[in-house]
């Protein structure tokens, strides 16, 4: 009885408002090679019910969006960025009404879009556990190349989940592939007024999968080419690159190039391996 008044006055909270923040810790190994060199990052999804549609994107990346132009506006550069993973510049939204998940980033200064219809097709498990506060049910799809587990949530009747994945009767706690490469987990829930929903009247290429891994890769060969500034303090050389990124690199560091490039390079072990 206590598990079914809770269900109802969660659906009755959620019903009751139409935009949520769904906050995941996000941890992926970037390095095929090195199994042990694990990254931990925030990433937020932004659902909007009554529009249809979400965004998935780092927080400190649009933070720090926001930081330079503003900044820039008014003729000055204040480097109070937040640190963020350089794999973690693009969001995700999604188009629930016409069944639309969209990619997008920018790269040397030009919005890009990759626009899909494959979202991923789901086998239910008759296997459930708990997960923090809610009763969760397990779920498996092929998705990109990966094999991924889902755990997801009736408690919370939202069809999404963090990335592309979405599709479940309820929201997503929690999802990784099988050889624990990427996984997020949900940190919390909140009620949002100000949902960050992609502007869909901004202009953007639209492109494939296929010719940005092709520009990244001519472009990860040429450090300079992804450097526009670079600022010096006591401790660190901070870059800022073209595609709106930062890095930090402490000045101990021996070598500078070797490392920025290191950096820069594309990450060896995507979340997709599908090209």
């Amino acid at each position: 009885m206590k598990n079914i008044l809770s269900a109802l006055m969660l659906f009755s909270f959620l019903i009751s408002f139409s935009q949520y923040r769904f906050n995941y810790r996000y941890s992926f190994i970037p390095d095929g090679n090195k199994k042990d060199s694990i990254v931990h990052d925030i990433m937020t999804l932004d659902v909007d019910l009554s529009k249809k549609e979400s965004n998935f994107y780092n927080d400190a990346k649009r933070y720090n969006d926001s930081i330079l132009s503003k900044n820039r506006a008014i003729g000055v550069l204040k480097l109070s960025f937040l640190q963020h993973n350089s794999n973690l510049t693009y969001s995700i939204s999604k188009d629930l009404l016409k069944d639309k998940i969209i990619y997008h980033t920018i790269y040397s200064g030009i919005r890009m879009k990759i626009t899909e219809k494959n979202r991923p097709k789901w086998i239910l498990a008759n296997e459930e556990k708990k997960i923090g506060n809610y009763l969760c049910q397990k779920a498996e799809t092929n998705y990109k190349g990966r094999n991924w587990i889902a755990w997801f949530t009736k408690e919370v009747p939202i069809s999404e989940g963090p990335y592309k994945f979405s599709g479940l009767p309820g929201l997503i706690v929690e999802i990784y592939d099988e050889e624990k490469n990427h996984e997020f987990s949900l940190l919390e829930v909140k009620k949002n007024k100000n949902a960050h929903l992609h502007d869909f009247s901004k202009k953007e290429k639209e492109i494939t999968k296929i010719q940005l891994n092709k520009l990244i890769d001519e472009r990860s060969q040429d450090t300079n080419a992804n450097i526009k500034e670079m600022h010096i303090s006591n401790s660190n050389y901070t870059f800022l690159l073209n595609d709106g990124n930062i890095l930090k690199i402490r000045k101990d560091i021996k070598n500078l190039d070797n490392e920025l490039s290191k950096q820069i390079r594309r990450m060896t072990n995507s979340i997709e391996i599908e090209k």
